[in-house]
């Protein structure tokens, strides 16, 4: 994971924590735009002071 970004006030900060990741997919995905054989992207975890986490991602559709 990448070093925690840390923004917010002093006594309610978050830190956000991002990995990349890319992987191909078992079969190739035909959408409008054009053909898409792997997935990359980003999972992202944010955690807040009072110790709750949420995880996430961010992974735009870029046919090749």
């Amino acid at each position: 994971m990448s070093a925690p970004a840390v923004w917010g006030r002093p006594d309610r900060w978050l830190a956000l924590e991002s990995r990349p990741f890319a992987f191909r997919l078992p079969q190739p995905l035909q959408t409008f735009s054009g053909r898409l054989e792997d997935k990359r992207g980003w999972l992202l975890r944010l955690q807040a002071t009072d110790g709750g986490v949420g995880w996430g991602e961010a992974a735009p559709l870029e046919p090749r």
